[in-house]
């Protein structure tokens, strides 16, 4: 499974209430990487789910240049609680999961201090989770996603075309752990023969006039609350 991480910088510009008697304030940067799949074709950034974790990270700078994490203590804040755990010194990073009872929002705040006690800089950074999903796309022949997701599709009598159900900002470990269900007007269908995430769409000649909706269900086996699903409607003219 290929994860695909867009690094996000937060950038906290250097803070002059943060400076104490002659030490200089420093320039934190928070750097958010969530654990939640995308497929490696894809453009944008993963996102952060309810169900997915996500490694937060912090650079110090002065001046332009990074300092040793070692020479600071970390103090980790989440929705405004101390969280000792993970706080200390050179501990520069979190990983960080929703609570089951949350469903929205968190904020991450770090206090960063030098080895006399010091605050040097802070900074702050605010998860938001996303839903997961999934989308359908047509494949041609050879096997790569074309064009762009769809929803509708118009085909002629005697043709045929295969899609391709892509989940985006699920958690997984593997593929396998995720169970691809297919359905044409409610009645459960089969999958193409060792491709459970594609499926044939077939019109049969004289079939002109006729509709259906194709529907993919996607469920985590590993994490039963993740499920989701996406339709597709296709006419025969």
């Amino acid at each position: 499974m290929k994860i695909f991480l867009l690094i996000i910088f937060l950038g906290i510009a250097p803070l002059a209430s943060a400076q104490v008697g002659n030490f200089k304030p420093v320039e934190v940067n928070l750097l958010m990487e969530p654990g939640s799949y995308a497929p490696g074709w894809y453009r944008g950034a993963s996102l952060p789910t309810l169900e997915s974790k996500t490694k937060i990270s912090a650079f110090i700078f002065l001046n332009g240049k990074k300092l040793l994490p070692a020479n600071f203590i970390y103090n980790w804040t989440i929705d405004g609680n101390l969280d000792r755990v993970v706080s200390g010194k050179g501990k520069d990073g979190i990983s960080y999961s929703f609570p089951k009872s949350k469903g929205s929002k968190s904020i991450i705040q770090l206090e960063v201090l030098d080895n006399k006690n010091k605050r040097r800089g802070k900074a702050e950074i605010v998860i938001d989770p996303k839903l997961s999903e999934v989308l359908i796309y047509e494949k041609n022949s050879s096997g790569p996603i074309t064009s762009r997701a769809i929803s509708r599709k118009t085909i002629g009598p005697g043709t045929q075309f295969t899609v391709k159900a892509v989940p985006f900002f699920m958690t997984f470990a593997s593929k396998s752990d995720l169970q691809f269900i297919w359905f044409q007007d409610s009645q459960p269908q089969s999958s193409i023969e060792g491709e459970s995430d594609a499926y044939m769409v077939e019109a049969k000649p004289g079939s002109e006039g006729q509709s259906a909706t194709f529907k993919v269900i996607v469920t985590n086996i590993k994490s039963l609350l993740e499920k989701i699903e996406n339709s597709l409607y296709v006419e025969v003219r």
